[in-house]
């Protein structure tokens, strides 16, 4: 407790200066935009010292626990200070990550409380410049609008659907039972639920240990923690989050824009077509978006030169859909490949928070072929015949199928990542090897087929959730006979039974 490290295994009072002993000097005064320090931009300076997004990560979690022994106390923060063994080999920008510990009293501990402002369990409020604060850094940038809008921009991420703390509005009201078959509705009890179900043996041991320390013994019992758990599973998670957003909207400064951010349809995925995507905002807000990755908000929020700004009431001359929605479509990109949306709304004075979707366009990969029992058909770079599978690029440009997967498990969409820098040329009918033996070569999968009929599957990257690209359930079959497009790439599935690995079927 109010023990520091500068990350040179010396404490914040001695002479050796350190990281930590900068940002307490530098977070004496209020960052505002413009404000300098050491002749540095006071708030670069921060942000070149402390990872500010897992620092807004960080609050998010504890206000979100309602932490009432914090942020006076039970924290910590580390930097990496050195890059070898070698004592003087000191890393010469340490930035310091924030870490949760020695938190139990969260989670509605002690029956606190949970509304609104009401100076306790709300503890958005309690920050404070002293040193050995847990919010000294919040303190000092919340007068900065860079790092307002970082945090609401890490607070919506986690809130709005996919999050880790998002909870379905219809799923919200205390009392509302979690159901375990639809995790994605109420993804902190999902979570919970995960790890109470792993650790249950654990806590009771541990339970059995502390839960009477200071009580005579029986007073508590392993029921009373399943009690609690219950409590947790449908009471706390369905309403928190909710709370929290609206903590947020009433802090001081406001910590969750009341612009809200754009909804983007779909989510992410594979779209026949850029006009698939569309984007909803209310009447009035405008939608500002980029194709290349870039934000559309600059810093102190100024306009992105890059931005394509959308107005409500149609785009470009396009029919609008509802009165509420706005098309995308007339922005030209390249069929074919990965494109990155990231959107915001603005009001002309507040901005929302950021909205980041990727959309492969205009998807021309295709499985055409496979083959469960090879006898003979084609070989493999070793000569031998292993069960193989066909993917087509219809397209007339090579596409990169880095961070894509193949597997023969549809609920185990991750089951064998394609390597890095595999590139599927122009018309190429590439050939996948379903051997089980990824050390023969780097086509060669960690599955193979089975005879007797299953499912393949091609599947996003991690950051599109993994979705399904394309597919297909396949029937038993026998030697040498393949299953196949008709006509190639685009027709129905058949049984083939003149087999053509790396041709047109």
């Amino acid at each position: 407790r109010g023990v520091v490290f500068e990350g040179n295994s010396n404490r914040i009072n001695e002479a050796m200066p350190g990281v930590w002993s900068e940002i307490v000097d530098l977070t004496r005064n209020a960052i505002t935009p413009g404000s300098m320090w050491q002749g540095e931009d006071a708030w670069q300076a921060l942000q070149d010292r402390v990872d500010m997004e897992s620092y807004a990560d960080y609050l998010i979690l504890n206000w979100y626990g309602g932490n009432t022994d914090w942020p006076h106390n039970n924290w910590t923060a580390t930097a990496h200070a050195r890059f070898s063994a070698d004592y003087a080999d000191v890393n010469p920008s340490p930035k310091l990550k924030f870490h949760v510990w020695d938190a139990e009293t969260t989670l509605l501990w002690g029956g606190a409380s949970w509304s609104v402002g009401d100076g306790f369990y709300d503890r958005t409020s309690r920050i404070s410049n002293s040193q050995v604060n847990a919010t000294l850094v919040h303190w000092a940038a919340r007068h900065h609008p860079d790092w307002l809008m970082l945090f609401a921009d890490r607070a919506h991420r986690l809130l709005s659907p996919g999050g880790a703390l998002y909870v379905h509005p219809d799923d919200r009201a205390p009392g509302t039972p979690f159901d375990a078959t639809q995790p994605q509705r109420n993804v902190p009890a999902s979570v919970y639920e995960q790890s109470a179900s792993v650790l249950v043996d654990v806590v009771q041991l541990e339970y059995a240990r502390w839960g009477n320390y200071g009580s005579a013994d029986g007073t508590h019992v392993p029921a009373n923690w399943h009690q609690e758990r219950a409590r947790l599973q449908n009471e706390f998670f369905a309403y928190r989050s909710g709370v929290l957003q609206q903590q947020l909207e009433g802090a001081t400064p406001r910590l969750y824009p009341a612009v809200r951010a754009p909804a983007l349809e779909p989510r992410s995925g594979a779209v026949d077509q850029w006009r698939d995507v569309r984007m909803v905002q209310a009447q009035g807000v405008h939608i500002y978006y980029t194709l290349d990755g870039s934000d559309p908000r600059l810093a102190l929020g100024a306009i992105a030169p890059t931005a394509i700004k959308l107005a409500n009431g149609g785009l470009q001359g396009r029919r609008k859909k509802a009165p509420d929605e706005v098309l995308v479509g007339t922005t030209p990109i390249t069929l074919g490949h990965w494109v990155q949306v990231k959107a915001r709304a603005f009001d002309g004075s507040e901005w929302s928070p950021l909205e980041t979707r990727d959309y492969l366009v205009g998807m021309d990969l295709a499985l055409n072929e496979l083959m469960p029992r090879n006898g003979g058909t084609v070989p493999d770079e070793a000569g031998e015949f292993d069960d193989w599978f066909e993917l087509l690029n219809r397209s007339d440009q090579p596409f990169d199928l880095t961070g894509m997967y193949f597997s023969d498990d549809a609920e185990n969409s991750t089951k064998w990542a394609i390597p890095a820098g595999t590139v599927i040329e122009p018309g190429q009918h590439l050939l996948f090897w379903a051997d089980g033996d990824t050390g023969q070569g780097p086509l060669h999968a960690n599955f193979s087929l089975s005879g007797g009929g299953e499912f393949l599957g091609l599947f996003a990257p991690d950051g599109l959730g993994n979705v399904l690209i394309d597919g297909t359930e396949f029937p038993g079959l026998s030697t040498n006979v393949s299953f196949g497009r008709t006509p190639g790439g685009v027709g129905p599935w058949r049984i083939l039974g003149l087999p053509t690995p790396g041709f047109e079927n």
